[in-house]
């Protein structure tokens, strides 16, 4: 559930997620969920966290998601790279 309360506050700020249009909701579910899956996979590894290719790997297939999936959001885009950034150490902390 942080993963997808920290995607919500990037791209709607403080609206609810009953708030939101359905292809809204729709697809901030789908991204978060996309993304959660390869972010367990690939920290589950041995040695994942310490391993700097990996992570950077892992980074740039958010980014992907991100972009593909919420390209009409210049704002957003434009701070993609942060909230990339946010998701990893996010991951680091619960694991």
């Amino acid at each position: 559930m942080p993963f997808l309360a920290l995607l919500k506050r990037e791209l709607y700020g403080t609206r609810e997620l009953q708030d939101l249009p359905q292809e809204d909701l729709n697809r901030l579910l789908t991204t978060t969920n996309d993304i959660l899956e390869i972010v367990h996979r690939e920290t589950q590894q041995v040695d994942f966290w310490e391993n700097y290719p990996a992570q950077k790997r892992l980074k740039s297939f958010i980014l992907t998601q991100l972009l593909t999936s919420f390209r009409d959001n210049p704002e957003f885009v434009r701070n993609r790279n942060q909230v990339a950034q946010k998701i990893i150490e996010l991951a680091m902390h619960i694991r």
